[in-house]
């Protein structure tokens, strides 16, 4: 375990990331100093992004906050 923690929280955006969010967090939590939480954004995914992110989220030792919208609305 890292012992190099900054008060910081890291926000990933994603859409149907499911294949890529183990190895996304992986790479943020290899860094040198690791961020307390790890806020991901999810733009309504229809793929298995949620599940993927619930059981990675069960062996890691930060915080991660989950922030689901079934619609963005751009502006």
């Amino acid at each position: 375990m890292k012992d190099k923690y900054i008060d910081a929280t890291v926000v990933m955006a994603t859409y149907n990331g499911g294949l890529f969010l183990k190895k996304q967090s992986e790479s943020i939590l290899s860094q040198t100093l690791i961020p307390k939480e790890i806020l991901v954004a999810d733009a309504g995914s229809t793929d298995n992004t949620i599940k993927v992110l619930k059981e990675y989220t069960k062996n890691t030792y930060i915080e991660f906050r989950l922030v689901f919208r079934k619609k963005y609305r751009v502006y």
